[in-house]
């Protein structure tokens, strides 16, 4: 029911439409202005291309064909909405409400098709086909451009009742995946030279179509490039991650206005919202974890992505009720309702409150806010300014955690050598710590003498304290509970 879905949803033509169609059929400027005129026609006919005045007998009667062979209809709304597959129970009140509920998503798809197909057909005819000929390359394309929902035309594993409510909104993003790996197949493996030169061209256009709309940074993989790049290129002296690093340098190159449509692409930029996250895909699958989480975290955030939607779900319930038992109500309605009416919740919230972490403490003052950050929050949308603010307090806080994760663990290196005796590992520690003090962003955290003799004197002390592994600060506290443990059965 969200806006926002709909809207978004109309680019699939435009990243995928083009490219497939201009591959086989003319190439991107004839392809281009067919699904321009095609869009004209479905706008001019009350949503529905077959009610447009300059369709020819033809023309209609391929939109017919389209219809019911169920090119147009198939859509993921109408599978979400549970009346995409065969066999399935009708409910006559069920699915008024969920044809209510998904109206704005499923006509964005029935635009998506409709366009494309007739934009197929156009170009189709114009190489010469008859009308059969035409038809079944228009549905060819079509399938191709805006794939197949239905649950028959998953992946055998994908089937069950389990696989289709964990992975329901997974199903665009393996389709796409599907997508892309096939085209880099069949560009090196192709049986034929035209079957290779249709996948590079498709390869080709879908990353240009989706570079140009979601930016650099929403190229497919940039976020996995970044991490493998950082690895050999990471500049030792500047603290924050190689993609944050290059991002800035872009900025400064080229910068705001250029370098902000290069990173996050023209679309976003001129709209001033975030579609590189609604439009790209720079994590692959799934998106990755945050670079400052560890062990049992950094594998728990990795399974929730991977679930998507559904896993997202899962904890956000949870986080709901956990802030509703603190008294935060009003966040905690945000995460319990459903995404439109917690959008708009959110709106309201920003509107009288301005930006504000969980802890209350604000990353957007009210001020600085302006109406159309809360109409894109109402909608569904992230303004690019709240969007950017969240980047940067992200790309803050892991930079410091970086740093401190580096200066803590030199200095245990350097105790536990300490208190091993082992002079070779102590004075290799040192030699480390002489290195780290003089890079620019360790001024004020330098690792002194002083540093290391307080840390070699609380672990000292530390050890004293502890018991079973555990270390209570508070000397009477201590006392008391270790006091109330039973005996140990095994001393």
């Amino acid at each position: 029911a969200s806006p926002a879905a709909a809207l978004v949803n109309l680019s699939q033509t435009v990243m995928l439409g083009i490219p497939v169609l201009g591959a086989r059929l003319g190439g991107v400027a004839k392809a281009s202005a067919a699904v321009l005129r095609a869009s004209k026609d479905f706008i001019g006919g009350g949503f529905n291309a077959r009610n447009a005045k300059g369709l020819t007998s033809d023309e209609r009667a391929a939109m017919d064909a389209f219809y019911e062979s169920g090119l147009v209809d198939r859509t993921q709304s109408h599978e979400l909405a549970g009346v995409g597959d065969t066999g399935v129970q009708y409910s006559p009140v069920r699915a008024k409400v969920m044809s209510v509920i998904a109206w704005a998503f499923h006509k964005a798809e029935v635009m998506n098709r409709e366009v494309t197909a007739l934009a197929a057909y156009r170009l189709a005819r114009d190489q010469g086909q008859d009308q059969r000929e035409a038809i079944n390359t228009a549905h060819d394309l079509t399938w191709k451009a805006h794939f197949d929902y239905s649950n028959s035309s998953r992946a055998r594993v994908l089937q069950s009742d389990t696989a289709k409510v964990l992975l329901v909104f997974q199903n665009y993003q393996l389709n796409m995946w599907y997508r892309l790996t096939r085209d880099i197949h069949q560009s090196l493996k192709g049986e034929t030279p035209q079957a290779k030169r249709e996948a590079r061209f498709q390869l080709a256009g879908i990353m240009g179509m989706m570079t140009m709309l979601a930016g650099v940074t929403g190229f497919a993989g940039y976020n996995v490039l970044m991490a493998i790049a950082g690895l050999f290129f990471d500049d030792g002296d500047d603290p924050r991650d190689f993609k944050a690093e290059m991002e800035s340098h872009v900025l400064q190159l080229f910068g705001p206005d250029i370098g902000g449509m290069i990173l996050k692409g023209v679309p976003g930029y001129l709209t001033r919202l975030d579609l590189t996250s609604r439009l790209g895909m720079p994590d692959f699958f799934m998106r990755m974890p945050e670079g400052n989480s560890e062990g049992r975290n950094w594998y728990r955030e990795l399974v929730v992505a991977a679930l998507g939607v559904t896993g997202s779900f899962v904890v956000n319930a949870g986080q709901g009720v956990s802030l509703v038992a603190q008294g935060n109500i009003a966040r905690g309605a945000e995460l319990l309702t459903p995404k439109f009416i917690g959008d708009i919740l959110k709106s309201y919230r920003f509107a009288n409150e301005g930006v504000l972490n969980v802890r209350g403490d604000p990353v957007i003052e009210r001020d600085r806010l302006d109406a159309w950050d809360i109409i894109a929050r109402a909608s569904g949308f992230t303004s690019a300014r709240i969007s950017e603010a969240y980047e940067r307090n992200k790309s803050l806080r892991n930079a410091e955690a970086d740093v401190l994760k580096e200066r803590r663990k030199m200095v245990n290196a350097w105790a536990l050598a300490r208190m091993a005796g082992d002079d070779d590992g102590r004075a290799a520690a040192l030699e480390k710590i002489r290195t780290w003090n003089e890079k620019p962003y360790a001024k004020g955290l330098r690792i002194t003498q002083d540093t290391l003799a307080q840390s070699l004197q609380t672990r000292k002390l530390n050890n004293r304290r502890r018991d079973d592994g555990v270390v209570i600060e508070n000397k009477h506290l201590r006392r008391t509970l270790q006091g109330l443990m039973p005996e140990r059965v095994y001393p």
